[in-house]
């Protein structure tokens, strides 16, 4: 469900359409209330403030849950790759020359990751200085 809405073309416009919703409603609302009601010019004048803060939390989440499904989605392809490459290291009826590309492979793949480790590390630095 995360990757569907992540991949859909139109999420910047969700955060809109629930902030017109929302203030839609706080309007609706305070059009139903008596004119004598003390909260009816309240709900009319803070309906827009009502839709941003709707909208910057729905942008808030949603950045959010991309991110954390994007790590997940990582970190499983990760544990998939080790297990397969730990497979293939174990196996008895491969030969020691594939074992050795396939381990050659794996110390390739573990220094690319420490590296764009790095470069990520030295990238949040360089944007506190």
């Amino acid at each position: 469900m995360l990757t569907h809405i992540a991949d859909s073309k139109n999420q910047q416009n969700v955060p809109q359409f629930l902030g017109v919703g929302g203030g839609t409603l706080l309007i609706s609302l305070a059009n139903n209330l008596p004119d004598t009601n003390v909260y009816k010019s309240w709900l009319i004048i803070i309906a827009p403030s009502i839709t941003m803060f709707i909208a910057f939390c729905w942008k808030l989440i949603f950045e959010r849950m991309t991110k954390h499904s994007t790590k997940v989605k990582v970190k499983e392809q990760d544990e998939t790759w080790q297990q397969y490459s730990n497979d293939l290291l174990n196996d008895p009826h491969l030969s020691e020359k594939f074992k050795k590309k396939v381990q050659a492979k794996v110390e390739e793949y573990k220094f690319d990751r420490l590296k764009s480790l790095q470069e990520k590390i030295l990238s949040n630095e360089s944007k506190i200085d």
